[in-house]
């Protein structure tokens, strides 16, 4: 009977053992990976809704992409106050890590908004009425 070396016992189970390490670590790895996909998604969603129901907020679109927990904001506004608000409404949602707010503020916006829409309540005219329905208000 042949003697063998114990070196070579040791680097033959540490081959053997080495792919089925790897195979596992894989394995773990990408069911993380779906696990925070699926959190990734909820929360987006979670954060879009809620920047839904800000009043502050309503008629702008802004975007959110979450990547591990980590919110990144974007679209444009037309005040620092609503950008500041998107942040702190994503802030404070469950399961958000970090924002990033690269929403830009652009004034001019809420100007161009008014001339699209000069009807809507509080701004050149008032609210169409049944006595009033064009909104110009009273004409002498």
């Amino acid at each position: 009977m042949t003697r063998k070396n114990p070196l070579t016992v040791l680097a033959l189970g540490v081959a053997l053992a080495l792919p089925l390490a790897t195979s596992v670590s894989a394995q773990q790895s990408t069911t993380q990976t779906a696990e925070q996909y699926t959190d990734d998604s909820a929360i987006t969603t979670k954060v879009k809704a809620n920047i839904v129901k800000e009043q502050l907020l309503k008629g702008f679109e802004i975007s959110v992409a979450t990547t591990q927990g980590a919110v990144q904001l974007s679209g444009t506004v037309s005040t620092t106050a609503q950008k500041s608000q998107a942040t702190k409404i994503a802030s404070n949602t469950t399961g958000v890590k970090s924002v990033q707010n690269n929403i830009l503020v652009n004034p001019q916006m809420y100007q161009n908004q008014m001339n699209q829409n000069p009807s809507s309540p509080g701004q050149y005219g008032t609210s169409p009425s049944p006595n009033n329905p064009n909104g110009k208000g009273p004409s002498n």
